[in-house]
């Protein structure tokens, strides 16, 4: 269930998060930025995202039959399918840097900013 063979052939991609959710925005952005074909992302709205993963949370990615969930997951999922992307970084200290700012951002960055909102 949570790890599975990585399947070569790259059907559809499905993200289906919020509105106006950061974590769904970061999806579509790098979706974008990595140029992903047949990329679409759909909005649930109210509570019928909670049935679509086990920790009933979004967005949520789905693809080859297989549902991917966890922002930082998906995004460095959907990097890592980019051909001759070094956005996650080339060599173990600089993936490690990426990382951190990843984590930095989640963790601090978007809290201040729900909290001046």
């Amino acid at each position: 269930f949570l790890f599975h063979r990585e399947t070569t052939k790259m059907a559809g991609f499905t993200a289906y998060g919020l509105e106006h959710d950061v974590n769904s925005l970061k999806v579509q952005t790098v979706a974008k930025l990595v140029s992903l074909p047949d990329f679409e992302y759909k909005v649930v709205k109210g509570t019928a995202g909670k049935s679509i993963t086990p920790r009933g949370t979004l967005p949520v990615l789905h693809f080859n039959g297989e549902i991917l969930y966890g922002t930082n997951a998906i995004i460095r999922y959907l990097i890592a399918l980019a051909k001759d992307s070094q956005l996650l970084g080339d060599d173990a200290f600089t993936k490690a840097q990426v990382l951190q700012w990843s984590e930095f951002s989640s963790n601090d960055l978007e809290i201040l900013a729900t909290v001046s909102v």
